[in-house]
């Protein structure tokens, strides 16, 4: 079993199926596509394999645990973090306050390192938290950016900061929501090179992705749905030239 199945996972808005019996089985330590036009039902998968949505039916197993109806910080402690195509940021923090804040839920109430220290000064933890964040910060090259306001960044780079908080979690899988949406080619050719570190680091990935030459590039498999269906599954070449898969991104005569 991979480190996160769904069996028959489906979600109903009223009268419109946005997913219908999807099953899932995502291998540990791979990076794994998610393709489909416009719609198809990408984002709904991340949203209820989330928790955001509760699925209407179906169930969603991962690292060996049924989560299925858990809220998302439950989801969340328990190892899975995600971004958002839409860089979802706190403008008004620094670059390394943004990040810090991903450390969250990995802290510890520190009565004696809290009220033991010299004034002015900060705890043991504190400082604990601010090294990893910067070497986050480091891993995905904004570290010469650390104080400044997160909501100054660049388009390309919130992408990063997100990227960069989701990791702060020490997430066991990471949901990627179009990372390269809006960049040019050089700034996805950096955020390819960050998938891949990410892999490195023994995170398993789900990457959501219009670019068909990074999810080629960057996935051990690919699965491709349309309409909240899959049609298609199998490695990178194999779903990018599997006819179902073509009609749906261009359609027919």
């Amino acid at each position: 079993m991979g480190i996160l199945v769904t069996k028959g996972m489906t979600k109903h808005f009223g009268g419109v199926k946005a997913l219908e019996n999807v099953d899932l089985d995502i291998e540990k330590g791979t990076v794994h596509g998610l393709i489909g036009p416009n719609g198809s039902g990408k984002t709904t998968t991340f949203n209820v394999i989330s928790g955001v949505y509760a699925p209407t039916s179906g169930q969603i197993i991962f690292d060996g645990e049924d989560i299925t109806g858990m809220k998302p910080y439950q989801i969340a402690d328990k190892g899975m973090a995600r971004t958002f195509q839409i860089p979802k940021t706190m403008g008004k923090l620094t670059v390394l306050d943004n990040v810090m804040s991903g450390r969250y839920g990995k802290t510890k109430t520190d009565i004696l390192g809290t009220f033991f220290h010299a004034p002015f000064t900060k705890s043991k933890q504190e400082r604990a938290i601010e090294e990893k964040s910067m070497e986050l910060l480091r891993f995905v090259g904004l570290e010469e950016k650390a104080h400044r306001m997160a909501g100054e960044l660049a388009w390309a780079d919130q992408h990063l900061l997100q990227i960069a908080r989701a990791m702060a979690t020490e997430p066991k899988l990471l949901l990627l929501d179009e990372p390269t949406s809006g960049m040019g080619m050089e700034e996805s050719e950096k955020m390819e090179e960050t998938i891949a570190h990410i892999k490195s680091q023994g995170v398993t990935i789900i990457l959501i992705a219009h670019d068909v030459k990074l999810v080629t590039r960057t996935s051990d498999r690919v699965t491709a749905i349309h309409f909240g269906v899959k049609i298609a599954e199998g490695t990178p070449e194999e779903v990018k030239n599997n006819p179902k898969v073509v009609e749906a991104y261009l359609g027919t005569d």
